[in-house]
């Protein structure tokens, strides 16, 4: 199959997959499976820097991996972008830049993607595998189709600091936005920021500002700066066209973790006066472990659950009893280690020594540390507490590094709200009730339902349940 646009021809290579008689357009796997997949092979092969523009449609698959071929003397070599088909929205990639519009119409993907080769590469095919958020090739699905509408070289821009975004999607200037203070209330982000001067955690930084820009760019962010984080960095995101408050961790605080971040944009979001509809809490999550590549799907996953899904989460709190959202749960464990700290437990004890309203804490931990809840839940805790708060270390009122992920979520319990907690995730829905399973989310989302209908009958007299966990460090005991 040849594509013609100008000047220039691209055959598409089927591989694997074959026309769809009763769709025109639609390509479908065929017998040997969803990969390899179609690939769209340029003719003559593009040198130098590129701008490839491409519409598709794609449906029945997790992820779509657009695998960008270079070829040269030393032979083949690729960069990828990942493509949330079931979660449009959240991107991946390993270019210089690559833009994403989704509202055309359910999916529906518009994509620039800009790179360079080497001085003696030449850009030669894409190819389009389904993959999972572990990158991985998929199974192929009887649902699984896509439609290549669009493929074309375009002028590619000069490449500056200014113009290129890694890792993260990217908008054109003239690209629809978010714009939600146009609407009423505009949302807040409390950010935290740990960065420090190493070229891995710098990866992490560019990645964090480009996805905020992408999904955030109408929200006031308040961002905690914690001790140590590389000063480039946060200049950076100061210029970085987003409307932000940098917030440092103040010198009376030394913990060395996301809590710290946390409490001091917490502290220049209860000076600020503007009222806020939603507050997401999110933090550069790997930045301490940055070489570890688990952590590139676990932002993945957290981008394709949790900030690409803005408008959905939105929606959900349209409904007046709804206070919490995150997008993973899980229920009080047994405690991992010996000595003195006991876990959960202690943390939902620090937050009950600093604050108290009508109704005890519900007790489910916001796994990772990615939350959103409504605005006046946040405010009204900032007005509850003593101010000294905001400039105490969590361990002086028992606390630890896990304050905000542990304990923070249950103020919206305690002030009457109730948690959404979503049965759409991965996972078999194990029927076990006695222990919490690592790898089965769906399965820990049921347990925590039943926290919650727990609490609903009785708020007064609720306690939360402690179960084992098998996670590894729970496993390996003390």
């Amino acid at each position: 199959m040849t594509i013609t646009t100008g000047e220039s021809s691209y055959r598409v290579a089927l591989r694997n997959w074959r026309p769809m008689p009763e769709r025109d357009g639609w390509l479908v796997p065929g017998r040997r499976g969803a990969t390899p997949g179609p690939s769209i092979r340029l003719e003559p092969p593009a040198p130098g820097r590129f701008r490839i523009g491409l519409t598709l449609r794609a449906e029945g698959m997790d992820v779509l991996r657009l695998r960008l071929r270079l070829r040269g003397p030393g032979g083949t070599r690729w960069r990828d972008v990942f493509l949330d088909v079931a979660k449009p929205g959240a991107l991946l990639h390993d270019l210089d830049r690559v833009t994403l519009v989704t509202t055309a119409g359910p999916g529906i993907f518009d994509l620039e993607m800009e790179g360079s080769s080497a001085e003696d590469e030449t850009l030669h095919a894409v190819s389009l595998d389904p993959s999972t958020d572990w990158f991985v090739d998929d199974e192929e699905s009887a649902e699984m189709a896509l439609a290549i509408d669009r493929f074309e070289a375009l002028p590619a821009e000069p490449l500056s600091a200014e113009h290129r975004v890694p890792y993260a999607a990217a908008r054109r200037r003239d690209d629809p936005a978010p714009a939600k203070g146009k609407r009423g209330k505009r949302d807040a982000v409390l950010f935290a920021w740990w960065i420090p001067d190493t070229p891995e955690a710098r990866a992490v930084g560019d990645y964090y500002r480009g996805l905020l820009r992408y999904h955030h760019p109408d929200s006031r962010i308040f961002l905690g700066v914690n001790h140590g984080s590389d000063p480039e960095q946060v200049a950076a995101m100061r210029d970085s066209g987003l409307d932000i408050q940098i917030c440092p961790v103040p010198p009376e605080i030394d913990l060395n973790s996301d809590a710290a971040g946390f409490q001091a944009a917490l502290a220049a979001f209860a000076a600020s006066t503007e009222p806020f509809d939603l507050v997401w809490f999110g933090h550069t999550k790997g930045a301490s472990r940055a070489d570890d590549r688990a952590y590139r799907h676990v932002r993945f996953f957290v981008d394709r659950r949790f900030w690409a899904r803005r408008a959905e989460i939105e929606a959900i709190f349209a409904d007046p009893k709804i206070g919490l959202f995150a997008p993973q749960y899980c229920l009080p464990p047994t405690l991992p280690w010996s000595g003195p700290w006991r876990g959960w437990l202690d943390e939902l004890a620090a937050l009950q020594r600093i604050y108290r309203d009508r109704y005890p804490p519900l007790g489910l931990n916001a796994l990772d540390t990615f939350f959103v809840m409504r605005g006046e839940i946040v405010r009204a805790f900032c007005d509850a507490v003593s101010p000294w708060f905001f400039q105490t270390d969590p361990a002086d009122y028992g606390a630890s590094r896990w304050f905000f992920e542990m304990a923070f979520p249950s103020i919206a319990t305690m002030q009457g709200y109730e948690p959404f907690i979503d049965l759409d995730v991965p996972g078999a829905n194990d029927p076990r009730g006695d222990i919490m399973l690592d790898g089965d989310m769906r399965q820990r989302h049921r347990l925590a339902r039943q926290e919650r209908d727990r609490w609903r009958a009785d708020p007064f007299a609720f306690s939360p349940r402690v179960l084992p966990w098998d996670r590894d460090v729970w496993a390996q005991g003390a």
